[in-house]
């Protein structure tokens, strides 16, 4: 609360020199004054205070002088000490001589005089556990909601051991039971100090050992999580295994009678285990990593990443949840297993690997319940059907309607052909073209007087048209495009058709028709040689006043042209690897500082609710960014999520790279909401809402896809009735969802 202070009245003074306090402190750049420098002003007020305090009572100047003498020697300079003497004064006693000696003679005193000469008494008394109780919760516990159970002492115990040690242990008004200050717990915990064996034996009836104490709080919280944790043990490994870490370490106390309210057992327990220490600390890991667990308590995920930051072992946790920290609850399934699964395998972390396979099989039992719910409606399957035909992988897929009206799919590959298929009812491809001589890296559809046509290219440096409900060789054969990668089409206002190739170093644009040369060719602006001059992707859009524009992605960025060739616009804004998981609180490293090269691999448009027209793309630093393609700028919104791999040191580094997403398209509900789909290599396919206003950094997905093999292409299919989402693999097959 103090950073959101106005800074005029910012003022914090302390005088706690503890490494912890200094640590908290540090992010405020705090002023350290020298105690040395100031030692005589102290002193000087610890005089002026004292010779105010007794002189009402000691008139005589010289007696007045060594009263204040011995009482400051006695005091250590601390006002606290004078508090007390200046109560003891107006209670009518003067002497000198039977002051205490320091605050701790104060604290041993009052504790004699309300519990007797032995003090707290042995380790099992009541007074004892009621007060380790109290010092070691991290934050004031209530008198009769959890001090009971955290002490296994009774509730009326409890009240009458407080109603003694009310100067020391005061319930305040919110009826929890504060440390009547900071000074008290030092003494008792005998914090800071060395003690040898003989000084604890001799201070032991007044002294609290923290380790132990948290011990016992360690135990009443197992012995709350127990149950909770027992009620998926058949099914996950990872609460079974949390269970057995609280018995061989010993945590569970089979004789203790009460427990800890359940709220506190889960938020405060990984803090006792690690304050006890020895086995209790090793037992931290397995509970951090129960998947039960982690589900409770990323509620509140800020704390739980807190704790999981304090267990050894757990980094890799750690940095995950901080990645996950912002996805919706109901998918944090999804994050967890996808991110740390193989991450946890190559760094042989067995507890956080139980947790990536628990959390796994966790999403695979609810993927029918959560995809209804979101996106997708399956019908007895996820996936409404699996087509294989392609040799390699698929690189393209699109769509388009027969003069019946029925949805048909094309899809393009590694091995040199083009097939056609039929979404609806499944089954082997209707159609297989065969005419290329090299990949079939893209394919698009455009309809020429009611009929379909299919566009591809390839690696021969080609590029085809067919008519798809015939069989035969390509219609038109367009050369001259060398390096041509992908193909997209649009219609000129003249009502004539369009073909626009991307690629090497080049933008050309084509009559379909016509096996000449290109209309338009535009060269890549880049005349920088070290720089890469790919084309990646393109697509295109009509402006409201019917002018046709054109987008293209590769190296770095985005270009928006006109049907001329003209430049309009640059849009950057890709590139960098987020490995630090977020955006609006960790800096992001650029991708040349990795030795990678940014690629801007897709671009798709869709018009928004306002009716201006957006522009996706997607890039290997794991981001989508949609664009005003008209009034440019920096992108509207960032949306980000895909977990990644490190291709150079093998499947998974230890820097979570964020994943290369390969493709993006766009669809509309059946409501009328935007939709954007996105691929990755990080074998998911992400749905987002495209709404306009949201945060501009967002990884809420709506819906997260797990997939057996890599989605390459994607694209949608608009049927009388439905629409349908399919999904080209890398392992030649094309699937078939169902979008509500």
């Amino acid at each position: 609360d103090f950073s959101k202070l106005p800074a005029s009245v910012a003022v914090l003074v302390t005088a706690r020199p503890e490494v912890d306090v200094r640590r908290k402190l540090a992010p405020l750049r705090p002023t350290v004054l020298d105690a040395e420098e100031y030692a005589s002003e102290c002193a000087r007020d610890v005089d002026v205070y004292l010779r105010h305090v007794l002189t009402p009572h000691i008139q005589d100047e010289r007696r007045l002088s060594s009263t204040v003498k011995a009482v400051t020697a006695k005091s250590d300079g601390l006002f606290l000490y004078l508090h007390f003497v200046r109560e003891k004064l107006e209670r009518g006693d003067v002497d000198v001589d039977m002051l205490p000696d320091g605050l701790g003679g104060v604290y041993e005193g009052e504790l004699k005089r309300v519990l007797g000469d032995n003090g707290l008494g042995d380790k099992e008394s009541e007074s004892r556990r009621v007060v380790e109780a109290v010092i070691a919760a991290p934050m004031p516990v209530h008198v009769t909601d959890q001090l009971p159970g955290l002490s296994n002492v009774a509730v009326d115990s409890v009240l009458d051991i407080l109603d003694k040690l009310e100067h020391l242990l005061p319930v305040r008004d919110d009826d929890c039971v504060h440390v009547f200050h900071k000074s008290f717990s030092d003494w008792v915990t005998r914090e800071g100090h060395q003690l040898s064996k003989l000084e604890k034996y001799k201070w032991s009836h007044f002294m609290v050992d923290l380790e132990v104490a948290n011990r016992r709080l360690a135990s009443a919280c197992a012995e709350s999580l127990m149950p909770f944790l027992n009620e998926d043990a058949d099914r996950f490994e990872s609460d079974r295994h949390a269970i057995d870490a609280f018995r061989r370490a010993g945590v569970v106390d089979d004789a203790r009678r009460l427990a800890a309210p359940g709220e506190y057992a889960s938020r405060w327990i990984v803090t006792h285990l690690l304050g006890a220490g020895g086995s209790f600390g090793d037992a931290a890991l397995a509970v951090v990593c129960s998947l039960r667990f982690v589900v409770e308590r990323a509620k509140e995920m800020d704390t739980l990443i807190a704790d999981v930051a304090l267990v050894p072992r757990a980094d890799l946790l750690r940095e995950v949840l901080v990645r996950s920290r912002k996805a919706r609850s109901d998918w944090l399934f999804e994050e967890l297993w996808q991110r740390l699964l193989g991450f946890s395998e190559a760094r042989g972390t067995a507890d956080v690997y139980r947790l990536a396979i628990d959390a796994r099989n966790k999403a695979r039992a609810e993927l029918m319940i959560s995809a209804r719910a979101a996106c997708l409606a399956p019908a007895g399957s996820p996936v409404r059907s699996v087509l294989r035909g392609h040799v390699g992988r698929v690189n393209g897929v699109a769509t388009y309607l027969t003069s019946n009206g029925d949805p048909r799919v094309v899809s393009c590959g590694g091995d040199e052909t083009i097939k056609v298929w039929d979404p609806i009812t499944g089954g082997d491809a209707l159609l297989v073209l065969t005419g290329h001589s090299g990949e079939v890296t893209g394919v698009a559809t455009y309809v020429l007087n009611d009929d379909p046509r299919v566009v591809s290219c390839a690696r021969d440096w080609t590029i085809c048209t067919w008519d798809p409900s015939a069989d035969g060789d390509p219609l038109v054969v367009l050369k001259g495009h060398v390096g041509v990668y992908r193909v997209t089409t649009y219609v000129a206002a003249n009502g004539d058709v369009r073909v626009v190739s991307c690629g090497h170093d080049k933008i050309q644009i084509w009559d379909p028709g016509d096996d000449g040369d290109a209309l338009v060719v535009v060269n890549h602006p880049y005349v920088d040689a070290h720089k890469p001059r790919w084309f990646l992707g393109v697509t295109t859009f009509v402006t409201s006043d019917d002018k046709v524009r054109i987008v293209s992605c590769g190296a770095e960025e985005l270009r928006v042209w006109n049907s001329r060739g003209d430049a309009l616009l640059l849009l950057e804004g890709h590139a960098f690897s987020n490995t630090s998981g977020t955006f609006d609180a960790y800096e992001r490293i650029p991708l040349s500082d990795l030795g990678e090269i940014l690629y801007v691999e897709d671009v798709t448009t869709y018009v928004a609710s306002n009716g201006e027209m957006r522009v996706v793309s997607c890039a290997n630093d794991g981001t989508l960014l949609v664009w005003d393609p008209i009034a440019g700028g920096d992108a509207l919104c960032v949306l980000w999520g895909h977990a990644g791999r490190d291709e150079e040191t093998g499947p998974y580094s230890s820097i979570l790279y964020d994943a290369s997403i390969s493709s993006v398209t766009t669809y509309v509900t059946s409501t009328g909401e935007t939709r954007v789909v996105s691929c990755a290599d990080d074998k998911t396919v992400r749905i987002w809402d495209a709404v306009e206003g949201q945060e501009r950094f967002s990884n809420h997905h709506l819906l997260c896809i797990p997939l057996e093999v890599e989605c390459k292409a994607l694209c949608v299919v608009d049927t009388n009735d439905s629409r349908i989402l399919v999904f080209g693999h890398a392992d030649g097959s094309v699937t078939y969802w169902d979008i509500l």
